[in-house]
């Protein structure tokens, strides 16, 4: 009984693969990995004079001597929070007791009464406010360091008014600004003041 012959070419095709080939796919490959590395953002930068430590101060004083019967949460803005990313945060006490336990649309009443449909995530260990905050926070110019109260208004339909007490009163519009970043994170100094409160009349 005679052995099978193997085809001598057909075992050099398989076992060598093209060089052209191969340095294609490792060019697509490098490609991918450099994609995934960066990307396209926009953020925001403000156009406000230089303010004062003392006028930081002084705005969340006044925020701070803010009463009301109905609960409210105080939070100092953040440049994560107002400037890029635009997530908000909430206080977990004041989530947890007043705001529904999972994903719903609130409504954010500002200080002219206009009011915008925002997303709240309620169903996270740190709920917040997503879609919808980004752009009550550029309406209403909102910049780091300002002071804004959460007044829970309506608990049916979700209703929040908000107080904004402002670092300097002459708001500026924004600059918008469009830049290539890394997907490294910064850090972020911890600046945010987070107030939970049940006033009495």
């Amino acid at each position: 009984m005679g052995f099978p012959v193997s085809n001598p070419l057909l075992s050099v095709h398989s076992a060598v693969q093209p060089v052209k080939d191969t340095k294609i796919a490792k060019q697509k490959h490098h490609r991918a990995q450099d994609e995934r590395k960066t990307y396209v953002s926009t953020h925001y930068v403000s156009c406000r004079r230089p303010v004062t430590q003392a006028e930081r101060k002084r705005a969340l004083q006044y925020a701070q001597s803010f009463k009301s019967s109905k609960p409210f949460a105080l939070l100092t803005m953040k440049q994560s929070q107002v400037y890029q990313g635009f997530w908000l945060g909430l206080s977990t006490s004041f989530s947890k007791r007043w705001l529904p336990d999972e994903k719903v649309q609130l409504i954010l009443v500002g200080p002219s009464g206009k009011k915008w449909s925002i997303c709240y995530l309620g169903n996270r260990s740190n709920p917040g406010l997503s879609g919808g905050w980004k752009r009550f926070s550029l309406d209403n110019s909102l910049e780091e360091g300002d002071v804004c109260i959460f007044e829970l208004d309506n608990m049916e339909n979700y209703t929040l008014r908000v107080h904004i007490f402002r670092v300097v009163e002459n708001c500026v519009p924004l600059k918008r600004v469009k830049g290539i970043r890394s997907n490294v994170k910064t850090k972020e100094t911890k600046n945010q003041t987070v107030t939970v409160k049940k006033s009495k009349k």
